[in-house]
């Protein structure tokens, strides 16, 4: 019943408050009260997070959800995540299945999402940000045009803006600068940097 009342609200993946909205809502059904000396359940929240291996993930993106999360609610939200590449959902597909509520909460790689919606790429174009204060800088002018994309386009609210590490270059011959690429096969992870 709890996803038939958000689904009905616009198809909006579900915030925290809407989250809370719905289980005020349900509480006030008769039956679904439970006995005083229980207490209201905890709400459940799945989060579907960024890629597994990394530190982000790992050190900052899991902790958030299943600790972070529960600590600032006092135990009212739980939140369970999993990282896409884990759980059998393809990057590129992430900020659709958001905006259909299947995944409710998401990590979106904006280099993926691309493909679908170009301005996305515009935090993380090829050596845009050479250092971190460059990367604030972009993400603080771009951050209201993309949240403004995000919402009316998807119907999802963006959270927050992270960073993976700096790109690395593997290659089988030695070379001296990009000049030297030209003619070998190069495998990107984004349509800018296929540009």
């Amino acid at each position: 019943m709890l996803a038939h009342l958000l689904h009905r609200r616009g198809r909006r993946a579900p915030g925290v408050r809407g989250l809370l909205w719905a289980a005020c809502l349900l509480a006030g059904l008769p039956g679904a009260r439970p006995a005083a000396a229980e207490g209201p359940p905890p709400i459940q929240i799945k989060v579907v997070g960024g890629l597994a291996s990394i530190s982000q993930y790992v050190r900052y993106e899991a902790p958030f959800w299943t600790d972070k999360v529960a600590g600032l609610t006092q135990g009212r939200i739980r939140a369970e995540i999993a990282p896409f590449d884990r759980s059998g959902i393809r990057g590129q597909e992430m900020l659709q299945l958001m905006r259909l509520g299947v995944v409710p909460f998401g990590t979106v790689l904006l280099a993926l999402a691309a493909a679908d919606e170009p301005k996305l790429n515009a935090i993380d174009l090829p050596m845009l940000n050479p250092d971190i204060d460059s990367l604030r800088q972009t993400v603080s002018l771009w951050r209201p045009r993309l949240e403004t994309l995000l919402r009316e386009r998807y119907g999802v609210r963006m959270l927050a803006v992270y960073t993976y590490p700096s790109q690395v270059m593997f290659c089988q011959r030695a070379f001296t600068g990009l000049g030297d690429l030209a003619g070998r096969r190069v495998r990107v992870s984004s349509v800018g940097q296929g540009s």
